[in-house]
């Protein structure tokens, strides 16, 4: 899934990374992509992580996004379990 920020609506899309590179990922959508044009602040998240980044290039399927943040959703989980511990 990827949106635009702060707050834009949400659309499916495949995920792939950018010639084995973490900081590129490319977007593949199956139906027209959102209407972002390259500069546009994006989230990107997958099963295993959460990225934030700008849109660099876009064709008629895909978008390519230059990753500045990396969540991982695991290491999000466990902070959020130790939060719920101490709110107790």
């Amino acid at each position: 899934m990827v949106r635009r920020l702060p707050a834009g609506e949400t659309f499916p899309a495949l995920l792939s990374n950018l010639a084995d590179n973490r900081r590129g990922l490319q977007l593949h959508f199956p139906a027209s992509p959102p209407d972002i044009l390259a500069g546009a602040l994006v989230e990107v998240v997958s099963d295993s992580a959460i990225y934030l980044g700008e849109i660099r290039s876009s064709t008629e399927s895909t978008v390519a996004v230059a990753v500045e943040h990396i969540l991982d959703r695991a290491v999000l989980g466990e902070i959020e379990r130790v939060w719920r511990r101490a709110e107790v």
